[in-house]
């Protein structure tokens, strides 16, 4: 698999929350969010990110992960495939998102191509609204093989400040 990034604290698995569901949202809490490794941004989270969620200060991780086994990765990449998920309603019944409890029961971790991320981030159905760019979200660290700091972000990203 290629290098990962994750930022912030060193990932410990004591850390790792399990994956729940989160009324009204459709990003899920728990789990370990990773975007994949780019040479000129460092990530298309921190590109996407820079400033509003992300910190000079904060640390950034180059994950090395073992490949998973096909059967253990969803691939969601294009609309077909996130609409063969099963989901969960709001309480109005006006949005559906995916039910990741029901997700990660057979899946270790869950790719959203970019695109599809864009594409569904206005959908009232199978709403990926917050997801924003190419994400990696697994359900615990066991696939993780090494972890190198590359320092902070104001150390690492060529147009943070």
């Amino acid at each position: 698999m290629d290098d990962l990034i994750f930022v912030g604290n060193r990932p410990q698995p004591s850390k790792i929350n399990p994956i729940h569901h989160k009324e009204g949202y459709s990003k899920p809490e728990g789990g370990f969010w990773t975007s994949p490794y780019d040479p000129e941004y460092i990530s298309a989270f921190i590109r996407y990110e820079q400033g509003a969620l992300v910190q000079p200060t904060q640390n950034v991780w180059k994950i090395q992960m073992k490949d998973p086994r096909p059967e253990d990765i969803l691939r969601l990449t294009t609309v077909e495939e996130i609409e063969q998920q099963p989901i969960v309603w709001n309480r109005t019944k006006t949005h559906s998102y995916l039910d990741f409890e029901k997700i990660f029961s057979t899946y270790d971790v869950i790719y959203v191509d970019e695109d599809l991320a864009h594409r569904k981030g206005l959908s009232s159905e199978y709403s990926l609204r917050g997801w924003d760019v190419e994400t990696y979200l697994w359900k615990d660290l066991s696939y993780v093989t090494q972890i190198d700091c590359l320092g902070t972000i104001r150390e690492v990203v060529p147009f943070v400040n």
